[in-house]
């Protein structure tokens, strides 16, 4: 069985590479979460500077708060997916690489 990564790590990601990919995964949800909540932030500013009672002013915070909570909610989705991706990734890194070390063994 040739190895086919630095690590020793037989077919498939090695478990640094797997890292890596699920770190930019992770890192891309939050800055897509960060860039929507902006536009979501900037929209709602300029809505406010034209808010003529307190009630109108009311319901357009409670707008903002569950558009936030939704966009808070698909940014956590998207992490746990690349969590899940990596945590999948490293099981089979590792048991690729204990399934390598039996045979060398053998």
């Amino acid at each position: 069985m040739a190895a086919s990564a630095a690590q020793g790590f037989t077919d498939g990601l090695s478990l640094a590479d797997a890292t890596r990919s699920s770190f930019w995964a992770i890192a891309w949800a939050m800055l897509d979460a960060s860039r929507a909540g902006l536009a979501i932030n900037m929209a709602y500013t300029n809505a406010l500077a034209g808010c003529r009672s307190v009630e109108e002013l009311a319901s357009l915070q409670a707008d903002a708060a569950q558009d936030m909570l939704r966009a808070a909610g698909a940014c956590a989705s998207g992490m746990a997916g690349a969590t899940d991706r990596f945590l999948d990734d490293a099981e089979a890194a590792i048991k690729g690489t204990d399934a390598a070390t039996a045979d060398h063994a053998a």
